[in-house]
C-alpha cells in the first residue's frame, strides 16, 4: 500500500531548492548541510542558505501577490 506525505508548499519548494542547489557558485563546494532557512516578510517568501565552508549567502524570493478584486 502507497503512503502519501503531506508537505506543505513552502515545505515542498524549500525541499526542492534542497536537491537542485547542492554546490556553492562562489567556492564550488558541495553543500555539507542543505536546509534553507525560510522567512515570511508581507507578500514574499524568503529563502536563504549560507555557504558552510566559504559563509557566501544564497536568496531565493517568491513574492506572493493577490488578485486586484475591486
Amino acid at each position: 500500500m502507497m503512503s502519501l506525505t503531506s508537505q506543505s508548499p513552502i515545505e515542498t519548494l524549500r525541499s526542492r531548492y534542497d536537491q537542485l542547489e547542492d554546490t556553492c557558485p562562489w567556492c564550488e563546494n558541495k553543500y555539507i548541510e542543505k536546509s534553507w532557512q525560510v522567512m515570511h516578510m508581507d507578500a514574499e517568501i524568503r529563502f536563504k542558505h549560507i555557504c558552510s565552508t566559504c559563509g557566501a549567502e544564497r536568496q531565493q524570493v517568491v513574492s506572493l501577490s493577490l488578485p486586484n478584486i475591486d
